[in-house]
């Protein structure tokens, strides 16, 4: 189970409603002409299972799926929803297919019970894409468990306004083989207000561009005794005081070329008990922080866990902190591996001095592999 952790008119809705049934292909366009301009749409339900059969179904409008949808062909359907567009019940995918994907240009909010497909894709899974193709808001209105065996793909190509992922604080659970992605194509994307709960909790971005990023905000990742959490080949930041990883597990922040985790400022990341954090880069050529602060409210906060660096990838790798702040609550054990060290501030300017602070009763267990170079002022 993965995780893989990379509106130019004005509408206004019109308060009658239309409630549908239908069950075969959709063509549904509730777009009208305004008499004081731009367009109005109408509030439309489909309270029955909608099957999309051709890469030319589409539903333009304030559109509200109540019991799901049905794919019938992998080209991608058009789902082009108003402000309160919602997307409910079952993603269901027809015999033979290995996924289907989803347009979404505007705002949509996901209410989805299940997830059900013939296990033909890659790895087994069922999988459902959904691709953002204007700077829009996904919502989700409920926990939402992925049914073994499916992939559920969010990605973010809608520009430089940005893809938000509102979890509105509700849950991701995943259960055994299912997964839950989010990819970063164009622009910004940011998860926020969302607890992800699995056995990996694995977050990639894909060819983020250089105004391109995943961010967290109050976000919770949370892992077990055996689980393990990668932040690999994205550029993210964490934003915002309530962002959590672990309760068990790894939380690997293995750095490559492609890499970058940051810690905004007035931001922190919270490294939950039992939890080991590996730091390490990858390749002896990358020599950027494996996590950059911005400055000093920019806080690592760990409790009780374990924090290991370097790794056989690159023996006698040090790993720099600067700028930011750590906090050491209950026993917290530095270890090295492979001659790995963390090495805290530079010893040269006063700028890049890192604050380490010690809460009362607490220790820093440093085993090997840590050295303090912080220039006095």
């Amino acid at each position: 189970m993965r995780i893989k952790i990379n509106v130019y008119l004005v509408f206004f809705i019109v308060a009658s409603s239309v409630v549908h049934k239908m069950q075969s292909s959709i063509n549904i366009d509730t777009r009208q002409e305004s008499n004081v301009g731009g367009q109005v749409f109408r509030s439309f339900v489909l309270d029955s299972l909608q099957t999309f059969s051709s890469s030319f179904d589409y539903a333009y409008g304030d559109v509200e799926f109540r019991a799901g949808i049905k794919a019938m062909t992998n080209d991608s359907r058009t789902l082009s929803l108003g402000i309160t567009g919602l997307l409910g019940g079952a993603l269901i995918l027809g015999q033979g297919l290995t996924e289907a994907n989803f347009n979404v240009f505007n705002d949509l909010t996901l209410s989805i019970t299940s997830f059900n497909g013939p296990n033909l894709g890659p790895f087994g899974l069922n999988t459902f894409n959904f691709r953002s193709q204007n700077p829009c808001t996904f919502f989700l209105d409920n926990d939402l468990t992925m049914s073994q065996d499916a992939l559920l793909r969010i990605f973010a190509q809608g520009g430089l306004g940005g893809t938000i992922f509102d979890g509105r604080n509700y849950k991701i659970v995943l259960t055994s083989g299912s997964a839950f992605s989010v990819v970063q194509l164009s622009g910004p994307f940011t998860i926020k207000n969302c607890r992800i709960e699995g056995i990996t909790a694995s977050t990639y971005g894909a060819g983020s561009t250089n105004n391109g990023f995943i961010g967290f905000m109050n976000v919770q990742l949370i892992t077990n005794a055996g689980q393990t959490i990668e932040l690999a080949d994205t550029k993210c930041r964490f934003f915002g005081q309530h962002n959590v990883i672990g309760y068990g597990g790894i939380a690997d922040f293995s750095q490559n070329e492609r890499t970058s985790i940051t810690i905004a400022t007035e931001s922190q990341l919270y490294i939950a008990p039992d939890t080991t954090l590996v730091l390490n880069h990858v390749s002896s050529f990358n020599k950027a922080p494996v996590i950059a602060f911005v400055d000093t409210t920019s806080v690592l906060f760990l409790d009780n866990c374990n924090i290991q660096v370097g790794g056989p990838e690159n023996p006698n790798n040090q790993i720099p902190f600067i700028h930011g702040t750590m906090i050491i609550n209950g026993n917290v054990t530095l270890t090295a591996r492979d001659g790995g060290i963390l090495r805290l501030g530079d010893g040269l300017d006063p700028a890049n001095n890192f604050n380490v602070v010690i809460l009362p009763g607490s220790k820093l267990i440093v085993a090997d592999g840590a050295t303090l170079l912080n220039k006095n002022i």
